[in-house]
């Protein structure tokens, strides 16, 4: 009876050695296209701006500085591990 347990076990086992293990080749990893630093808003502010002015440059940096990370965040993600 214990001829019908081990059998079966063996034969198993006898496959599972009989595969290849798959062989990894190591490849750098493609070149990311970085995107084009914009032309930045407050580019151009002296002492002659004023004062409502400087602040809609820089209220128009904040937004383009936000979405140049957020390019960069995208084109960079497959190439970045989250931290948990």
């Amino acid at each position: 009876m214990k001829l019908l347990y081990i059998l079966p076990l063996l034969v198993s086992l006898t496959g599972c050695a009989t595969l290849q293990s798959p062989e990894f080749v190591s490849k750098p990893p493609p070149l990311a296209v970085m995107p084009v630093q914009p032309v930045w808003a407050i580019e151009g502010i002296d002492k002659t701006t004023t004062d409502g002015e400087v602040s809609k440059r820089w209220l128009a940096f904040r937004v383009q500085a936000l979405g140049y990370i957020k390019e960069l965040q995208t084109t960079l993600e497959p190439y970045t591990k989250a931290i948990q």
